[in-house]
């Protein structure tokens, strides 16, 4: 284990990038200050460049990239904010040069909003060009106008477009003028789910965009089994989580059913969380259908005939975290305390069949943070695992004194 342990160590190293900037919110022509630090890092030397990208958040593409010196694990400086880049939502990107397995070792990302404060002669729009009837599975209509400030159409404006597909890549892309009702209609090939377009005319160009409907996905639904899997006959906790179509928290009560006979209510509170106990039964299927929707049924995972359950008390743990520890036939197994960067200790427990075995674990030799217990076979193949938090109630405290009273 421990040998693992510092492979693992070697391979996914620990280090973190963190930046401060000034702001979040920035307009054109604008410095953006910013200072990134290493954390946790013990080679500060071999971190020397910082590269940072600004990426639109709605096409992904990268609008500005810059490098910079890191001199003992520090790196600072400004960028700068030009006329052409857009109003919008974007995220800076920073990584050091740095790689393992030919990816960052240290990353950090930074959402930002550009407000733009220059004034344009002109409005540009997009609309569908029949909504009532819209099939993203078929080619549609988008049409744009613009406008004077007086309200008067303008013809021949530049037009420069893209067509972004459902992969965020740059499906189609193209150059026209807008006609004497100051209205250019894009024919959009199926499946596109965004349209950009920079409009010109004269000296002043303005950005609009427009995101198209997607076809309703159907909600997320997430079964976790403490310790990892479901075994049949022994007593399980199920955490379970329920998403939007869009990935976001989502306060629900279903349904669970036995072979389509309904056994529990469950329920998720503001984060889509929630969580229930179960007795797989053996020759069960188990699954879960909300009240909202009734017409869908959400499988839980299928129990292991045989196997081991483990069970922690209380996750976030002061001096001393407790297990319970459940097996379908009499074994020997070997408990391992570690956090993936250091292997704390080793216990062998044995378990006699469907008998609940309890565990205290002294945490006196954990630093205090995440760590997890894992049970394994003697050649350190795992069996179940479970995250905990060691020593919760070791907060941190400052004390600020002035110079002078």
């Amino acid at each position: 284990m421990r040998e693992k342990l510092n492979w693992y160590k070697q391979t996914h190293p620990a280090t973190t990038l963190f930046a401060h900037f000034d702001k979040t919110v920035y307009t054109n022509n604008e410095n953006v200050w910013f200072t990134a630090y290493l954390l946790n890092c013990t080679k500060v030397d071999q971190h020397h460049t910082l590269a940072i990208s600004l990426v639109n958040d709605i096409d992904h593409a990268v609008v500005m990239q810059e490098k910079f010196v890191m001199t003992d694990g520090i790196g600072f400086g400004n960028l700068f904010l030009p006329d052409s880049i857009a109003a919008g939502n974007y995220t800076f990107m920073l990584c050091t040069n740095k790689l393992i397995n030919k990816q960052p070792e240290a990353v950090f990302t930074q959402p930002i909003t550009v407000k733009n404060t220059n004034t344009t002669d002109f409005k540009a729009t997009l609309t569908i060009a029949d909504s009532s009837n819209y099939d993203n599975a078929k080619p549609q209509k988008v049409i744009l106008s613009v406008i004077g400030n007086n309200y008067l159409p303008l013809a021949n404006a530049v037009v420069n477009y893209q067509f972004i597909g459902n992969k965020n890549s740059i499906a189609f892309s193209g150059k026209a003028k807008t006609d004497k009702a100051g209205t250019y209609t894009f024919v959009l090939p199926p499946d596109k789910n965004l349209v950009n377009v920079q409009v010109q005319y004269n000296k002043a160009s303005k950005y609009v965009h427009l995101l198209l409907p997607q076809k309703q996905k159907q909600i997320q639904v997430k079964f976790y089994p403490e310790g990892g899997s479901l075994v049949n006959n022994l007593v399980s906790h199920v955490g379970w989580e329920v998403k939007t179509s869009a990935g976001l928290p989502l306060t629900t009560t279903g349904i669970l059913f036995r072979n389509n006979e309904p056994v529990d209510t469950l329920t998720t509170d503001s984060y889509g969380l929630g969580k229930f106990v179960l007795v797989p039964q053996t020759g069960s299927k188990y699954s879960v259908k909300l009240l909202n929707h009734p017409d869908t049924a959400y499988h839980l995972p299928v129990a292991r005939t045989t196997g081991l359950v483990l069970m922690v008390n209380k996750s976030m743990a002061n001096d001393t975290v407790s297990i319970r520890l459940q097996s379908s036939y009499d074994i020997n197994v070997f408990l391992n305390v570690h956090n993936y960067q250091e292997h704390f200790f080793t216990e062998v427990i044995p378990l006699k069949a469907l008998q609940l075995r309890r565990v205290n674990i002294v945490l006196a030799t954990l630093p205090k943070g995440l760590a997890e217990v894992t049970l394994s076979d003697s050649l350190g193949h795992p069996y179940a695992e479970r995250l905990f938090f060691a020593h919760y109630n070791q907060r941190n405290l400052l004390n600020l004194k002035t110079e002078k009273q």
